[in-house]
């Protein structure tokens, strides 16, 4: 076997005068006792917000299968675990949860006080259908989609140290667009 790198090995490697083989062998039609991955559907975005303490925003997360949202900074308005029901995730669509996570997030990490620049401000998300009304007073910042879905900031500006690409603002209820991709 001829190898492309100068002076390394060759790939075929010999364990107990044999071949190596993968472990566990797996067969053409799919058999194979490997275990299941358990980084399957997993992003580093629900990592970050799993140990930032939401959990359940963590798990719509994963349902909507999105990965790579936080490459290049992004700031998510996520529901903290005591207002999200488990009924809702377990009968949570994947469809609903992408539309979820895309209009609860924007490109960039955006901190409370650039929004509160303005008295009240229209940003895009990743959804590009919704737009979301951010409104800050002298104590208080709400944010909304649309007149019937508004939410109250909690708590902002909340970082993760290991993946410092997101920031989390933390409202107390979900935004949920009426219309969906």
């Amino acid at each position: 076997m001829v190898s492309m790198y100068p002076n390394s090995q060759p790939m075929a490697y010999e364990i107990n005068d044999g071949i190596f083989t993968p472990c566990p062998p797996s067969s053409i039609a799919g058999n194979s006792s490997c275990p299941t991955c358990a980084f399957d559907g997993c992003s580093s975005l629900s990592y970050a917000l799993e140990r930032m303490g939401f959990r359940k925003f963590s798990k719509i997360v994963e349902r909507s299968g999105l990965q790579n949202l936080d490459t290049n900074g992004l700031t998510v308005f996520a529901v903290c675990d005591e207002l999200i029901s488990d009924d809702f995730i377990e009968n949570l669509g994947k469809l609903d949860a992408v539309n979820i996570v895309k209009s609860s997030s924007m490109n960039r990490l955006i901190p409370s006080i650039v929004f509160c620049q303005r008295i009240i401000a229209t940003y895009g998300t990743l959804n590009r259908l919704v737009k979301l009304r951010i409104e800050c007073a002298h104590d208080s910042i709400t944010v909304s989609i649309g007149s019937d879905h508004t939410s109250r900031v909690l708590e902002s500006d909340l970082r993760d140290e290991q993946n410092t690409n997101v920031m989390v603002h933390s409202v107390d209820n979900l935004l949920m667009p009426d219309c969906m991709l």
